[in-house]
């Protein structure tokens, strides 16, 4: 059902932005569905482009939908075709060592990458603005990246359509689907 998804007006909005300076328009995401990747290659696969840089690419916290991973060696790959569950036979297992795959995500309870999650915190350390755009501002510990921000003096602008706990403590507060605001906001 994921992969029939489409980006929206926020995804896109959000990959022009990050195109048009990718060294210092970072974009950390909780999303595992692929959608900012997805508006990118639209972008960058017009004619007169040349593809996405890897440094406009969305770091993404909680993982990959698109990914396996081996549920005991550090064997993984993409995965974009339809996965047949009705047998354990008939699932992704690891070519290295035969176990069985599992998604690529951060499943609660799960550590984050290391390295993801401390790339995220140098940015946030080192950002004068930090946009936060349709989460609960509840999971940990994407949350205090914000927090972080604002701690150095950068601003946050909040886009969701409910208050938050960031809420009161962002600079500005958008109450709208980020799919309305994003563009206007970012173009």
């Amino acid at each position: 059902m994921v992969r029939d998804c489409a980006p929206n007006a926020a995804h896109r909005a959000l990959a022009r932005w990050t195109s048009a300076d990718p060294e210092r328009r970072v974009l950390f995401t909780q999303n595992v569905d692929g959608l900012h990747d997805r508006a990118l290659d639209e972008l960058n696969e017009a004619p007169h482009r040349g593809g996405t840089p890897e440094a406009a690419r969305p770091r993404t916290l909680h993982g990959d939908l698109f990914g396996v991973r081996c549920s005991t060696c550090a064997w993984k790959t993409r995965h974009l075709e339809p996965l047949d569950p009705s047998t354990l036979e008939t699932l992704p297992h690891c070519p290295d060592c035969g176990a069985l795959a599992r998604p690529a995500v951060v499943w609660f309870g799960e550590n984050l990458d290391p390295g993801i999650l401390d790339s995220a915190f140098v940015e946030a350390e080192r950002a004068s603005v930090c946009l936060v755009v349709g989460t609960s501002a509840l999971v940990q510990p994407a949350a205090l990246l914000p927090r972080v921000v604002a701690r150095g003096g950068g601003a946050v602008i909040e886009v969701n359509p409910d208050p938050t706990p960031l809420s009161a403590q962002s600079a500005v507060c958008l109450p709208a689907p980020a799919g309305s605001v994003l563009p206007a906001l970012l173009d």
